[in-house]
């Protein structure tokens, strides 16, 4: 399996992976079932060079971004920072993995990878969230060594805006 940055190209069967996550939480939580993340998200970031992909054989199999930067969504958190939030970070957003492929511990493999591509960067810590009722991504944090570092909410408008947040200094 190889991890690597997406072009345009990819935006299709990216997104169609997110259509994927999206059925998969409308079981578990309402994470992801208000529109977001949209089309356009998964194309911006693809245009600033912040997707990456999982490839088997050469066939898509799952997509995360890694965001470099201060996320507004981070600024205020019940619980405290190892690191307060600014430049230095990076963001581990969108992580998602193709119908068929779950228990192959490919969002482990994207974890390790993003983390692998932060410190090549310069990047002094990771940070990410993720619904409550959302275990898979909360398993998939701390399997990559974050750490849970208290709640945060997000700017965008959503029917339940909290977040559980983790992070690891790198």
């Amino acid at each position: 399996m190889e991890v690597k940055l997406l072009t345009l190209e990819n935006l299709d069967d990216s997104y169609e992976i997110i259509l994927d996550a999206k059925r998969l939480l409308s079981k578990l939580s309402l994470q992801w079932q208000q529109g977001y993340p949209y089309k356009e998200t998964i194309k911006k970031d693809i245009e600033d060079n912040n997707l990456y992909g999982c490839f088997d054989n050469g066939k898509l199999i799952g997509i995360v971004a890694l965001v470099l930067g201060n996320n507004p969504d981070y600024e205020f958190i019940e619980g405290k920072w190892e690191i307060p939030t600014g430049k230095d970070d990076a963001t581990i957003h969108r992580i998602a993995v193709k119908d068929g492929y779950h228990g192959k511990n490919i969002g482990d493999l994207l974890m390790k990878s993003m983390i692998e591509e932060a410190k090549k960067k310069g990047v002094k810590s990771i940070k990410a969230d993720t619904h409550i009722t959302n275990k898979a991504m909360q398993k998939l944090c701390l399997n990559a060594g974050m750490e849970y570092k208290g709640i945060i909410y997000l700017v965008r408008k959503e029917v339940d805006n909290s977040r559980l947040a983790y992070e690891i200094v790198l």
